[in-house]
Formats: structure tokens, sequence, C-alpha cells
């Protein structure tokens, strides 16, 4: 079963890339050096962190809108005092969690 949840892509300012955040899963954190990288891993990441829910029959989570991805994100950078650019990507990620 295929699964998608919104990632926020966001280029961090120092120049060590990008990260990807998971609102919904705060415990997957990914990042790369271009996006493609970076979203490569967030797919892994995903994967790995669904397939671990399930496996302790753990509630899984239900995707957030779009927009509440982008507020639940910009509220987490804000909190730990990280800027939100205004070039943030946000799209859904597709992991293969149960197959």
């Amino acid at each position: 079963m295929s699964c998608s949840y919104p990632a926020g892509i966001i280029r961090e300012d120092d120049g060590s890339g990008y990260s990807v955040y998971f609102p919904d899963l705060p415990n997957v954190a990914a990042g790369g050096e271009s996006v493609e990288e970076a979203l490569n891993n967030a797919s892994s990441g995903l994967a790995v962190a669904l397939r671990d829910l399930a496996e302790r029959n753990a509630p899984v989570p239900a995707p957030s809108s779009m927009e509440e991805a982008r507020a639940k994100v910009r509220a987490e950078r804000e909190a730990d005092e990280l800027p939100f650019p205004d070039d943030s990507l946000f799209q859904y990620v597709d992991a293969q969690a149960f197959s």
C-alpha cells in the first residue's frame, strides 16, 4: 500500500543543503545536498517510520493538508529559532510502507 505525506523542503541559509520536515511524523528527519537527494532520503525515512508504526500496531497518523503542513513546519522552525524561507517547497512524498 502506498502512503503519501506532505513534506516541507527547506533550503538552509548556512549552505548545508536541504532539510525535509514531515509534520505528521515528527520523528522522521531527512536532508541532502540537493532537493532530489533530500527527497530520496525523505522517502526512505518515511517508509521506515511507517513500517515501524505498523509493526508496533501503533496508530498511523492521517496526512495533513498542504496548508496545515506549511503552518506546522513554520511553527517548528520558529520554535527552533530558524528562518522559514519564502521559497520553501511543499509537496507530497510517497512511501511504500506496507509492501
